[in-house]
């Protein structure tokens, strides 16, 4: 779960690695985010999906470098806090390295204030994963629209129904 639940904290980073340097920009990747739905051919991510609700992640820059905040779920009930600190690199990109994989920025779709589509591929192993990750502002005033065109683009980027998740709204942390 731990795993899973990071994965999206680090998908939503590759949506903020979607804003440009501007200063603009990046005030509105600022902020709490809500992971609202996912879609995945990762085995170890779907494996955990039916137990995932919302994730709130915070988003914040300083000093040059993007910082990831969020809280994941433990077996026991508890939560963990988590900060990931991602470094700009020289071609202007955000890096972080761990032991999950190394990930990479497909697709980016947003409108910048309201939500962000974010697709990634992370390299496991040798094998390459897609996960496609919905994030919204505000989970009571999102339009049904909204979540529809998730689940229209997850399916014609080739995820099964059982591969894709609107989460439920309430958060774990």
């Amino acid at each position: 779960m731990k795993l899973c639940l990071l994965a999206v904290a680090l998908a939503l980073f590759c949506a903020v690695h979607g804003f440009s340097d501007n200063p603009e920009d990046q005030k509105k990747a600022e902020g709490m985010w809500k992971a609202l739905g996912i879609s995945s051919n990762d085995p170890k991510l779907q494996k955990h999906m039916e137990k995932m609700t919302v994730v709130d992640v915070k988003v914040s820059f300083g000093n040059g470098d993007a910082v990831i905040e969020t809280r994941i779920p433990l077996p026991d009930g508890t939560c963990k806090p988590m900060k990931i600190v991602f470094k700009k690199g020289d071609d202007g990109k955000y890096y972080h390295k761990c032991r999950f994989g190394e990930k990479t920025v497909d697709v980016v779709e947003t409108d910048g204030e309201n939500y962000a589509i974010v697709d990634i591929t992370i390299v496991r192993d040798g094998q390459a994963y897609q996960t496609s990750t919905l994030y919204v502002r505000d989970t009571e005033s999102v339009a049904v629209s909204l979540v529809e065109q998730f689940k229209q683009r997850s399916e014609e980027k080739g995820y099964s129904p059982d591969q894709t998740k609107i989460l439920p709204k309430g958060t774990a942390c």
